[in-house]
């Protein structure tokens, strides 16, 4: 148990992937013996809850076939088929990922093309979501470039104007690509996550707050 004391008002807990971590957040006054009651009057809460948050944890893959692939909100079975020539990705209908590479395709070549993939998805998807948020907001961007992230879904260079996205979005629900963009525009407007920040949020995307948990389950990385 991880725990942090603040100037609240009340005890919160809250469980954080990969591993179910627990988190507490407590008043300065409060005595231990208090905060260890409350934690364990919500032993039940919090085993769900770790239970979710492990079960959504994404494994590392290996490329191969009988794997799932996560795209844009789904899980796919992964079928690889060895061909010669450029590596390619397909969704097809009957609702199976096929990887085609050649037979001496390793995996991080076998990566590569699901990286070009999910880009080439991202080229799709994300311009008429930009522009049509550009135009809401009033703000406007000079470029937007997608590249893999450890630890941030995307960030904003508020003076280049210019948005960076991580390229393990083209895995999540349409709905957590739209939240993560209007957030890093927002930042054109409001710099920092401050009161005026969460306040535009509200505004314009109300249950933005739902979407970030969603976006962020089982995973370690988070908006900025």
């Amino acid at each position: 148990m991880q725990l942090t004391r603040k100037p609240i008002k009340s005890l919160r807990v809250t469980v954080h992937p990969p591993e179910g971590e627990v988190r507490v957040s407590a008043p300065h006054a409060v005595p231990l013996s208090v905060i260890h009651a409350f934690v364990e009057s919500r032993a039940d809460w919090i085993k769900r809850h770790q239970a979710l948050v492990r079960d959504e944890s994404p494994a590392s893959l290996d490329y191969v076939t009988g794997e799932q692939i996560p795209f844009a909100g789904r899980m796919y079975p992964l079928d690889v088929v060895h061909r010669p020539g450029r590596p390619s990705v397909t969704l097809h209908d009957d609702a199976r990922v096929v990887l085609s590479v050649p037979a001496s395709a390793d995996r991080s070549q076998r990566e590569r093309a699901v990286d070009a993939w999910y880009r080439a998805h991202l080229d799709i998807v994300v311009p008429p979501l930009i522009a049509a948020w550009e135009a809401r907001l009033g703000v406007s961007i000079t470029e937007w470039r997608v590249r893999k992230m450890k630890t941030r879904w995307g960030t904003c260079s508020i003076k280049a104007r210019r948005i960076w996205l991580n390229i393990a979005l083209a895995a999540k629900p349409p709905e957590c690509l739209e939240y993560l963009i209007v957030h890093e525009l927002i930042h054109l407007l409001e710099p920092s996550h401050n009161a005026r920040f969460k306040a535009l949020m509200d505004q314009h995307l109300p249950n933005w707050r739902a979407l970030r948990v969603k976006l962020n389950r089982g995973n370690h990385r988070q908006d900025d």
